[in-house]
C-alpha cells in the first residue's frame, strides 16, 4: 500500500476517534466539575475534581441512584438467564430435528424480531395491569423475556446448525436424554455464542429506557436509566455535573461485562461469520 494511502487511512481513523471520544471526554470532565466551572471551562480539565458528585447522586436523600441501580440488576439478571435458557431449548429442536411446521415457527421468530417494541406498549400495558404486574420488577422481567427470546433463539439456531448431527446421535446412543444432551454437549459447545448473547442482552436490558419509563412509577421497580432521566424533570435539572456522574455510574456494569467476556465475544463473532 502506498504511503499516502496509509496516511489518509490513519488520518480518517484519528478524526473518527476524536468525533467518537469527544462526547465521552466531555461527560467525564463534566462529572468532576462544579456548575460554575462547567459554565466557564467546559472543555478544559477540572481544576479541582469534584469527586463528591458521584457519592451525592448515589446516596442523596431524594432520588439517590442506589435503589434504582439495584432494581436494574434485579431486572437484568433474571431476564438474561431465562432468555438464554428458553432460547437454547427452543433452538435445539429447530436446528437438529425435522419438526412439522418448522418453517412457520422460523417465520414467527423472524417476525418477532422485526416488530418495533413501541407498537406493543399498549397491549403490554393492559396485559400487565390485568395480571397485577404493572409497576413491578416481575412485570419488566416478563416483558424483556418475551421480547428477547425470538432473536436469541434465531441466533442460537444458526450457531447450533454448525454442530455435527453425529455428536447428538452419539449422545443418544449412550443413553443421554435431550435435556442431558443440551446441558452436557450443546451448552459447552455454544459458549462463544452464549457469551455474545449475554453481552448483547445485558447491555440492552440494563440500558433499556422505554419500558422502564412506561411500565413503572415507583422506587421499588424503576430502573436506573429512568432515574437518571428524572434529573431533568425535577429541581435538579440544571445540575449537569450530577447527571453526568449518574450516567457514568450506570455505564460501568455494561463496561465491566464486556471487558470480562470480550474474549468469548470476539470468538463468537468470528465463528459466526465463517461456516466450516
Amino acid at each position: 500500500m502506498a504511503l499516502y494511502k496509509k496516511i489518509l487511512i490513519y488520518a480518517v481513523l484519528v478524526i473518527l476517534a476524536i468525533v467518537f471520544l469527544a462526547p465521552v471526554y466531555g461527560i467525564i470532565t463534566m462529572s468532576l466539575k462544579s456548575l460554575k466551572e462547567i459554565a466557564f471551562n467546559y472543555w478544559g480539565l477540572p481544576g479541582h475534581p469534584e469527586w463528591q458528585n458521584f457519592s451525592y447522586v448515589w446516596s442523596r436523600p431524594t432520588m439517590g441512584l442506589k435503589p434504582y441501580f439495584i432494581n436494574s440488576f434485579k431486572i437484568t439478571i433474571p431476564s438474561l438467564i431465562f432468555i438464554i435458557l428458553f432460547s437454547l431449548f427452543a433452538a435445539y429442536p429447530l436446528s437438529k430435528f425435522k419438526i412439522k411446521g418448522q418453517n412457520i415457527l422460523t417465520a414467527i421468530l423472524i417476525f418477532g424480531i422485526t416488530i418495533p417494541h413501541q407498537i406493543l406498549i399498549v397491549p403490554i400495558f393492559k396485559m400487565l395491569n390485568a395480571m397485577h404486574l404493572y409497576d413491578t420488577v416481575y412485570g419488566l422481567i416478563l416483558v424483556h423475556i418475551g421480547y428477547g427470546i425470538p432473536f436469541a433463539t434465531f441466533l442460537f439456531r444458526n450457531y447450533m446448525s454448525q454442530i455435527p448431527k453425529e455428536v447428538i446421535d452419539s449422545a443418544m446412543v449412550d443413553g443421554a436424554s435431550h435435556t442431558r444432551t443440551i446441558f452436557s454437549i450443546i451448552i459447552p459447545l455454544c459458549k462463544p455464542v452464549i457469551a455474545v448473547a449475554a453481552i448483547l442482552y445485558f447491555t440492552w436490558i440494563f440500558n433499556e429506557f422505554f419500558y422502564g419509563l412506561i411500565l413503572t412509577n415507583s422506587i421499588n421497580s424503576t430502573p436506573a436509566t429512568v432515574a437518571v432521566s428524572f434529573l431533568n424533570t425535577t429541581n435538579y435539572a440544571a445540575y449537569w455535573n450530577y447527571q453526568a456522574a449518574a450516567s457514568l455510574i450506570i455505564s460501568l456494569p455494561t463496561l465491566v461485562v464486556f471487558l470480562a467476556f470480550q474474549r468469548f465475544f470476539i470468538k463468537g463473532i468470528m465463528l459466526g461469520s465463517v461456516k466450516g
